[in-house]
This record gives C-alpha cells, sequence and structure tokens, in this order.
C-alpha cells in the first residue's frame, strides 16, 4: 500500500452532514438489533437453542455464548504468529430527575423501541446501501450487524444480572473526552491503550441528556509485557454511542455501542506496525430487582486480525463480554473524583479546610487512581490519592445523573 498520502497518525476528520447522519442512523439500528434480541432472549426465558448456540465462557451470573451456525465451514487456524495479539473486546435510569417531568419524559419518548430493524425492502435498499461507504456489505439482509461481520466470524452473546444501577452503567459509559475514553479502555489489565483519538464528535452530553454520545474513535493498543515481544499492536476505528432510552415496556435501559467501520481517510496502518481489528459490541443495560441490579445483554463479533484463529477471537471477545460489568467502577471513581473536588471548592472558599470535612483520614482506607488530564498513550500517569471507606460508599451513592451534569466537559 502506497502511504505517500496517508496521515499517520489520523487528525480529526470534518464529516458531511450527510456521512453524520448515516453514522447516526448505523448506531441507532445497531442498538435497537441488540435490543430487540435481548427482549426475544428474555421471552425465551433465558434458554438458548443447543444446535445454534454454545456456551464458551461463565463467570460469576455472566454467561457468554456462541453462535456455532456461523462456523460449519471454518477450519482451524495457526494460533501464535509474530502478527497475533491479546486484546479486549472492547472493546453509559437516574436517581435524580429534572424538576421538570415532562421535559425528561419527552426526552425519552422517541426511544429505540420505535425503531423498526424489520423494515421494507425498499427501505432498506434504501439506507442499508449508505453503509457499504463505511465497510458493510452490499445486499439487502435484514440485520444490520450481519451486513458488517465477516464471513465465517462467529456470533457471541453474553446474558446475565450483576450488581448496580443502569444510571451509574450510563455515567461509566460515557466517555466524551480523549482522556475519559483512555480511562474507560485501560479498565482492561491485559492491554495498555497507546493513544486514542475522537476523530469525530457527532452528539455529546447535554443537561437535558447527560449521558450521550456519538462520535469515531480510533486507537491503539499494546499487549501485556508478557507477550509483547511476538505480538504486534493493534488499532481500530469505531463508531462509539452511548446514552439512555426506552425499551417497548417503556422502561429506560443505557447503551454502549463499539462498531468498527471503514474510512478511506483513516486507512490501514500495516506499513506503520499495526494491525487491525474488527469488532462490534453493543451492551444493553436494564434494570433488575426494582432498580438495585442490572439485567446486562452484550452482542457482537470480533476479529483480532493477523493470524489469530476465529477460536481465539472468540474466546477473548467472550471473555471482554464476560468481564464488561467491571466497567462499573469508572462511575464510582468518576463520582469520588467530583466529591473530592466539590469538597475542595467547598473547603477553599470557606477559607480553610473543615475538621469535620468528608474525606477523612480515619477508618478503613480505598484507593482511587485517576489518570491525569494530559497525559497521552504510554506517557500516562496516575496519581494514587486514598480516601476512607465511608468517602467512597457516600461517592458510590450519590446520584448518576447529578454527577453527570455538573461535570459536563465545557
Amino acid at each position: 500500500m502506497d502511504n505517500s498520502g496517508v496521515v499517520y497518525p489520523p487528525t480529526p476528520l470534518e464529516l458531511s452532514p450527510e456521512d453524520a447522519r448515516i453514522i447516526e442512523m448505523i448506531a441507532d439500528r445497531l442498538v435497537a438489533e441488540t435490543l430487540h434480541a435481548s427482549e426475544d432472549f428474555a421471552a425465551l426465558r433465558h434458554v438458548v437453542d443447543p444446535s445454534s448456540w454454545k456456551r464458551i465462557k461463565e463467570k460469576d451470573s455472566i454467561v457468554a455464548y456462541q453462535n456455532i451456525s456461523d462456523l460449519r465451514s471454518t477450519k482451524r487456524e495457526r494460533v501464535w504468529s509474530e502478527d497475533t495479539v491479546v486484546v479486549a473486546a472492547s472493546p453509559q435510569n437516574p436517581t435524580f430527575y429534572p424538576s421538570n417531568r415532562s421535559l425528561e419524559d419527552d426526552m425519552f419518548r422517541e426511544g429505540f423501541h420505535n425503531i423498526d430493524d424489520y423494515d421494507s425492502e425498499d427501505e432498506r435498499g434504501l439506507h442499508h446501501d449508505d453503509f457499504t461507504k463505511f465497510g458493510a456489505k452490499a445486499g439487502a439482509e435484514i440485520s444490520v450487524l450481519e451486513k458488517f461481520r465477516p464471513a465465517n466470524v462467529p456470533t457471541v452473546f453474553s446474558h446475565g444480572v450483576v450488581p448496580g444501577t443502569v444510571e451509574d452503567m450510563a455515567f461509566a459509559f460515557l466517555a466524551d473526552t480523549d482522556e475519559r475514553s483512555r480511562t474507560r479502555f485501560n479498565t482492561n489489565k491485559d492491554n495498555l491503550v497507546e493513544d486514542m483519538r475522537i476523530l469525530a464528535h457527532i452528539q455529546g452530553p447535554t443537561k437535558e441528556d447527560p449521558f450521550r454520545f456519538l462520535g469515531i474513535k480510533w486507537c491503539t493498543s499494546l499487549p501485556s509485557r508478557t507477550v509483547s515481544l511476538i505480538v504486534k499492536p493493534r488499532d481500530y476505528l469505531i463508531i462509539e454511542a452511548t446514552g439512555m432510552a426506552l425499551d417497548s415496556n417503556g422502561e429506560r435501559f443505557s447503551y454502549l455501542l463499539n462498531h468498527s467501520i471503514e474510512l478511506d481517510q483513516v486507512p490501514d496502518f500495516r506499513d506503520f506496525g499495526l494491525v487491525r481489528t474488527v469488532f462490534s459490541a453493543c451492551h444493553i443495560m436494564k434494570p433488575y430487582q426494582n432498580g438495585e441490579a442490572v439485567d446486562a445483554y452484550s452482542k457482537g463479533f470480533l476479529t483480532i486480525g493477523g493470524n489469530f484463529s476465529v477460536r481465539l477471537s472468540a474466546i477473548q471477545f467472550a471473555e471482554g463480554l464476560i468481564t464488561f460489568p467491571r466497567v462499573l467502577e469508572e462511575s464510582y471513581l468518576k463520582k469520588l473524583a467530583w466529591l473530592m473536588h466539590d469538597q475542595h471548592r467547598w473547603s477553599s472558599s470557606s477559607g480553610s479546610a473543615s475538621e469535620g470535612s468528608s474525606f477523612s483520614s480515619n477508618g478503613s482506607r480505598s484507593l482511587l487512581d485517576k489518570v491525569v488530564d494530559g497525559a497521552r498513550g504510554r506517557h500516562m500517569k496516575k496519581k494514587e490519592r486514598e480516601f476512607c471507606l465511608d468517602c467512597y460508599l457516600k461517592a458510590k451513592r450519590l446520584p448518576a445523573w447529578q454527577v453527570a451534569v455538573a461535570t459536563l466537559t465545557k
């Protein structure tokens, strides 16, 4: 490939209004498809057809299944080579409500349950053909996910119930800045985010919708030190969408979509030592047990590239899905950081630090690791602060909506 005209690393994109509309449509339909898949699975009482799905990973209450009907003709590939890698599959409703409830209701009225993913053939031809510009296969497949899934790469989904709230998941998902993106993606300890850039910012959070984000991101990641000498770095180019909406029962849910696309402006950077990872992962979080827990459903696919086998790609993706709920801790750390900042501001305005400060030096300790603003890639630094357990629990109980609004980026 001739790299004479390639810009590396990629710079911010200037999307046309039409391209932004298509990106939004791809994201909306993928979220709608995953939402409907989760509802269909619930209607089956969370029982899979063993002739089509195989259990491949399980952790706590979360189980991941691979579609074995996708792989009837797949051959086993060589597992390790100089081109293989171990990476994560990417791999955010509030307890605090706006005072104007009617405004809040209007905000979610146009939920994803209003998007029909079984539209007419004419409608599919009208807008699905636009998707080919971003890497989709031509044709009239009903599923948008299938239009992007490479041949012989299996679909994987996971389901389970985890502690937490939908609101905190929504806040944990939100990564509308480069710093927040690096922090969230670095929750996977097996890989280090080398570079993370938001190339296009289509929609962002507002006071009325503080968890909303839609954009295009590019990321490079390094494997753990144990395999870094034999594994090449990976990069990926994705649509990311986060937010909250209503399901077919009128209940709110939060979602996170990471979905690989192709763009001429951001080509394969193999000549720069990178191997392109392609994946799609959509996570749907619904309230469970009166909102005290979360019903988590995720679906997608992963191909790591190089000579990494299809089988190990699926297993690695499943591993990412069953460990994904640990991203919830991001919400608690965001709230703790905000509480720390708010307490410091209050202490400064009062002229002295109060002896009754919320940040007591007594009692059990919890540790906060916060990425320093302005750091990038391998040069990121972590600042460690100790907090008493009471402070951590106080922050954990804060309404995610309230803190999300208070921490809106300028």
